[in-house]
């Protein structure tokens, strides 16, 4: 234990912990890359982003429609523009987010040892490297918000020496991260008030931050068409009444919410909760909204502008306990080497359980690789549009466009339609057609253009020839004389063998490495039905009974056929199911469905 509390006391091993964090961070990052991981879109479209503004094509999101700042100011970005010219990908921005996220170790470093001293202070710091929130943030998706964390804390290190000059500068720098840090910045008018501060210590954070917002939401304003596209979050605050709104504030997921932030720095926050006071603005700005809070923050970059506040009445609060002489600090100080040890076997847990690391062991799996030869047979100058997970690897280009998007027919939140110039490729994934059924049917601003998405789907199709398809790919090139997607799911009865399903009768034929179903319904269903498909090599997907046909529009005269890939050694067994759920944050930060299936039918088995 000497020993080691001889190396705490050197400073250089701050330096080998944060090399260790972006080494480890990263390659679980790349990892998550080449295994379809980043599949909510953000890392795609800053990607994007970034390579039509390094091609001389300004911030223009092609996946989005519109100039990126149209959704948020984010001056910083021009910062990371040279670093991403010398090397255009995703795996760069990654490694980026790595650096920025392990930088934070330093200003704690220098606030902890302010504030205690330098042995804890290097504990301290290096406990944040393990840190659950520190591991959500960094593997889920990309964004730029996260380096409002090392620059407010910055700015907390000089109001805490009195250094006002670099105070200043810290502020200003914190604030062209994002336009939303502007309420984090605003928390340092309230701390200053409560400590008694001279004016400019306080009044300098409450007009910088309301000024800068007002100004940076008028550049937005400036790119948008349509409106504010976020504006749907608050929008519930006009119909709402004294009842609705206590129930929202005190609801479960606002509780969860509050309990995972401070879970994750050991409650220890509490002990000093008058720092919290820096957290009352991203607070106030989660709670109020529509969905309010809940586990998604905790899991995702929402939490970063809660840290500074976490992390600095962290320090405060241990610093309490170390000075104090009561029952918490003798029972902590009993034995501080015991101490330590659960601490640090609390930490890890925690990264294990609350952040993403078990996730990330449950999905080491080489054989999930995905086959990038398809892809890269895609010319890079090609117009693409395609499905969720397949937007990251193809954001290299100047014009990506998003399926979902194609299918609404509208931009996010908004009322604008959805522009795009005809893509040379489409690049499907049937999974999208659950997420679909899951996301759109119940969301406020897209449900009533659900019906319609299947049919914008199928004309987009019509110009197109199937290239290559297998359980969850489909790339079609555009043709002058296109095999037509009617074509390729005609309205014919195939032969084969007859299937009694109930409401559903199914004709079955194996031919050229793939089963064609033909199905027919005797009443109209008002659900959209799937198929659960599983293959004696241990393998399920779920499927629509026909893709971009959706069982709800089923008409009994007709028939309508269902294309599955079958491999040389492959027997399928089929069962005719109703799903129900929800989208969720998965183990290792990206989006999965949750999903509850009841089967409607036998199962069905093929030869």
């Amino acid at each position: 234990m000497n020993k080691l509390s001889q190396i705490l006391e050197k400073k250089y091993i701050l330096h080998w912990g944060m090399f260790a964090y972006v080494v480890v961070l990263t390659t679980i990052g790349w990892y998550k890359y080449y295994l379809l991981g980043y599949n909510a879109l953000d890392l795609a479209i800053y990607n994007n982003v970034f390579y039509n503004a390094a091609t001389g094509n300004g911030w223009w999101s092609s996946i989005q429609g519109h100039n990126y700042f149209a959704d948020h100011f984010e001056p910083l970005l021009y910062i990371l523009l040279p670093f991403y010219w010398l090397w255009p990908s995703p795996l760069n921005l990654l490694l980026w987010q790595s650096i920025i996220i392990a930088s934070v170790t330093i200003p704690i470093y220098l606030i902890a040892k302010n504030i205690i001293n330098q042995k804890l202070a290097v504990v301290l710091a290096l406990a944040w490297l393990i840190n659950s929130l520190a591991w959500n943030i960094n593997l889920h998706e990309w964004h730029l918000l996260p380096l409002a964390i090392p620059l407010l804390l910055g700015a907390y290190y000089f109001y805490l020496k009195n250094n006002y000059k670099y105070y200043f500068i810290f502020l200003i720098l914190a604030l062209l991260v994002r336009e939303d840090v502007a309420i984090a910045v605003g928390g340092f008018f309230l701390l200053g008030l409560i400590e008694k501060k001279s004016l400019r210590w306080y009044l300098t954070p409450l007009f910088m931050s309301l000024g800068y917002f007002v100004v940076a939401n008028i550049i937005i304003s400036h790119f948008q068409t349509g409106g504010s596209r976020f504006q749907v979050y608050y929008e519930w605050l006009l119909n709402t009444n004294l009842w609705q709104f206590i129930l929202h504030f005190f609801s479960l997921g606002n509780i969860e919410m509050i309990l995972g932030l401070l879970l994750a720095f050991l409650f220890l926050p509490l002990l000093a909760g008058n720092y919290l006071i820096l957290a009352f603005g991203p607070l106030f700005q989660f709670i109020l909204g529509e969905p309010g809070g809940s586990n998604i923050i905790v899991d995702t970059h929402y939490a970063s502008l809660f840290i500074p506040a976490l992390i600095v009445s962290s320090i405060w609060g241990l610093k309490n306990i170390q000075t104090q002489n009561n029952k918490l600090h003798k029972f902590l100080w009993f034995d501080i080497n015991l101490t330590k040890l659960i601490v640090v076997v609390t930490l890890i847990y925690l990264l294990l359980f609350l952040g993403p690391a078990w996730g990330v062991i449950r999905n080491l799996n080489p054989e999930k690789l995905w086959p990038q030869k398809i892809l890269t047979t895609i010319p890079s100058e090609a117009k693409v549009a395609a499905g969720y997970k397949y937007l990251t690897p193809l954001s290299n280009r100047q014009n990506l466009y998003s399926l979902h998007y194609i299918f609404t027919g509208h931009q996010q939140f908004s009322q604008e339609k959805y522009e795009y110039q005809k893509p040379d490729y489409l690049v499907l994934d049937p999974d999208d057609m659950i997420y679909y059924a899951l996301q759109f049917p119940q969301s406020k601003s897209y449900h009533q253009y659900y019906p319609a998405g299947f049919g914008n789907i199928r004309k987009l199709l019509a110009d197109y020839e199937l290239k290559y398809f297998n359980h969850s790919l489909m790339l079609w090139q555009i043709s002058e004389q296109p095999s037509n997607f009617e074509s390729v799911y005609n309205y014919t009865v195939t032969t084969g063998n007859k299937i009694d399903l109930g409401n559903f009768s199914l004709n079955t034929k194996t031919e050229n490495n793939l089963i064609k179903l033909t199905w027919q319904i005797k009443e109209k269903v008002s659900a959209d039905y799937f198929l659960q498909i599983t293959t004696n090599h241990k393998k399920s997907y779920l499927r629509p009974l026909m893709y971009f046909y959706p069982t709800s529009t089923w008409e009994t005269e007709k028939f309508y056929n269902t294309l599955l890939p079958i491999m040389p050694d492959e027997k399928i067994s089929l069962k005719i199911v109703e799903i129900d759920g929800y989208i969720a944050i998965d183990g290792w930060r990206g989006t999965s469905p949750e999903l509850k299936t009841t089967p409607i039918s036998e199962t069905i088995n093929l030869p």
